[in-house]
């Protein structure tokens, strides 16, 4: 649904609503962001560093829910043969990115530069594609920084940082805009920079800077949506989380990017614990385990 629409019917979205396929309780079910975060966090603990063939194979032989098309695809080619290596597609699609995060776990407390190794790999796995491979390191850094005290909390180091490595790492890749309503042909590097500034002189809206730009699936929209988010609620995860879901199209990998930045940031202190109460947990049908395992491991 459109925001209007769904506003109009639902009003603004705070919290879970009922599950309309199982339980039929307000609770909270992973998406496919979640569950690929967490399958790569517990084969990482499992494994003790990251294999990205044994990764493929945990993807390909797990129901993963609302799968998005260039992992469909990407595994598509695995089964059929290809190497891990060779089946992932050329796509600057968000897959790739909204799983990243778990690659830091194993270098906090042995800082090495494999951890960029591992974040390529991971990522080439469904998306082998520079702007996506470009974008997964420059988020990865980003996190790496703001767990060692470097950021500040301050929104404009916190896009400049992000850019100035994505800049250095991006192809002349060209990306180009899909809503119509901002007409943009070039680097996403180019275009975070132009919108968010343009976005804060002028004061929009999320919802109104998010439908500018678009909302879906690909990097061009999601990036400045994130962006533009922890700009404006940097020091409340409650509302920016409130706000990524309120706003349409690929609302949930919005959502999971900006609650693992704002996470790292502020901590699980400041999730609302409304929201773990009514949080199962749960990370595929296949397996017993749920985040909290995973958590207290």
């Amino acid at each position: 649904m459109l925001y209007t629409d769904r506003k109009a019917q639902f009003g603004v979205i705070r919290d879970y609503m009922p599950d309309l396929f199982f339980s039929h309780k307000p609770e909270g079910l992973p998406s496919d962001d979640t569950q690929m975060a967490f399958l790569t966090l517990q084969h990482i603990m499992q494994n003790g560093c990251l294999d990205p063939q044994t990764l493929l194979d945990i993807f390909a032989n797990n129901r993963i829910s609302g799968m998005g098309m260039s992992v469909g695809r990407a595994l598509a080619r695995y089964r059929a043969g290809n190497k891990w290596y060779e089946s992932g597609v050329e796509s600057a699609g968000n897959g790739a990115l909204m799983r990243i995060a778990p690659v830091i776990i194993q270098y906090l407390n042995k800082p090495s530069a494999d951890l960029w190794l591992d974040t390529i790999a991971a990522c080439v796995i469904t998306h082998n594609d520079s702007t996506s491979t470009a974008c997964c390191i420059a988020y990865v850094d980003l996190l790496w920084n703001i767990l060692h005290g470097n950021m500040d909390n301050d929104p404009q180091r916190i896009i400049d940082r992000f850019c100035s490595i994505l800049s250095e790492l991006e192809t002349n890749s060209i990306l180009k805009s899909r809503t119509g309503t901002v007409i943009y042909s070039g680097k996403l590097s180019g275009f975070i920079r132009q919108q968010i500034n343009q976005a804060l002189n002028e004061n929009w809206s999320i919802q109104t800077a998010c439908t500018r730009w678009g909302s879906g699936a690909y990097l061009l929209e999601t990036m400045p949506c994130l962006l533009y988010i922890i700009c404006k609620h940097i020091d409340n995860l409650e509302e920016a989380l409130i706000e990524a879901v309120n706003i349409p199209f690929d609302n949930d990998t919005i959502a999971s990017l900006t609650g693992t930045v704002l996470g790292t940031i502020h901590g699980k202190s400041a999730i609302p614990e409304r929201w773990l109460v009514n949080l199962p947990g749960k990370i595929t049908d296949s397996t017993k385990i749920t985040i909290y395992d995973l958590i207290n491991q």
